[in-house]
């Protein structure tokens, strides 16, 4: 083995280390968000899909189940994941909810969907690889805000009043 080969092993398994430190990449976090929320996420997403009613209301069952289960999961924070993306996607929910006036519940939807997000994005490369891919195609296609739109300093208005 080379010596730059035999460093690269070194470096990845001391990132390794820290993220099991950390609890990122911890076994009980990580089956966690694979099984009990990201597997059941697609099994809900495909019963859905079916024509039969049945099925429908076994995917609301695992919906529920989903949600409780990704407000199990440690929020993701700065300090407990280690992609600068999702550090940056961190800074976004924050500043988000800190201008944003929702109603509790649908406020805690959605900060599950954000956490849910950063928490896949931040472990599976796969899922990291799309995200990034739509980004790039957003970033080149989409369009600014027309002089109409809302702006985030008239968020909390907005929303208090019931619009949303």
């Amino acid at each position: 083995m080379t010596r730059e080969y035999e460093e690269q092993v070194l470096r990845i398994n001391a990132e390794v280390k820290r993220r099991q430190t950390l609890g990122v990449f911890g076994q009980p976090i990580n089956q966690l968000a694979i099984m009990d929320v990201k597997a059941e996420l697609l099994s809900a997403m495909t019963l859905w899909s079916s024509p039969k009613r049945i099925d429908k209301v076994k995917a609301l069952v695992l919906f529920k189940s989903v949600y409780r289960n990704i407000n199990l999961l440690p929020e993701p924070t700065i300090e407990n994941t280690w992609h600068p993306n999702s550090h940056a996607l961190i800074k976004v929910r924050d500043e988000f909810f800190s201008r944003c006036g929702l109603g509790t519940p649908r406020q805690q939807l959605i900060r599950s969907v954000f956490n849910l997000a950063i928490m896949i994005y931040d472990y599976d490369r796969p899922y990291r690889d799309l995200i990034d891919w739509a980004k790039q195609e957003l970033d080149r296609d989409w369009k600014p805000r027309g002089d109409q739109d809302i702006t985030p300093a008239d968020w909390s208005s907005f929303f208090n009043e019931g619009t949303i």
